[in-house]
């Protein structure tokens, strides 16, 4: 009788669910320059900067460094791995620092054609992770 009470305590405890991270939503927007934009503020290491908002905290403003990125595969492919790192900052002073992780693709396999170094407008799209490095503030 025991060992079917113990088994039966087991089965239970092994239904229960685990309990796991929460998830939070979040939706920022900006504006972005880069490259030889005239409206390029952005210092010499940034590969993009910018202002916009960020639902539920206001105004912020981002710099973006590329820290890798495949010329070669994306002049073959159209496409490449990318991976950044962001840091948003809003006007309190709060920061939020995130990586994001990807694949970045130009329609049309378009990342060399002539002009599209010194043209703007061309478009490229991202899809990957975004993982919170750190933060501070809010």
């Amino acid at each position: 009788m025991r060992r079917l009470l113990l088994l039966g305590l087991l089965a239970a405890v092994a239904l229960v669910p685990t309990a796991s991270a929460a998830t939070t939503s979040f939706s920022a927007t900006f504006k972005e320059s880069f490259g030889r934009a005239t409206a390029h503020r952005c210092s010499a290491d940034v590969f993009f900067c910018g202002s916009g908002s960020i639902a539920g905290f206001g105004a912020a403003t981002d710099e973006v460094v590329l820290t890798n990125f495949e010329p070669e595969t994306a002049f073959e492919t159209g496409c490449s791995p990318a991976v950044l790192l962001r840091t948003i900052t809003l006007t309190d002073g709060s920061t939020l620092v995130t990586e994001e992780t990807g694949t970045v693709c130009f329609p049309g396999v378009t990342f060399g054609n002539p002009g599209s170094f010194v043209s703007y407008g061309n478009p490229a799209f991202f899809t990957g992770t975004y993982t919170i490095l750190e933060g501070t503030g809010v």
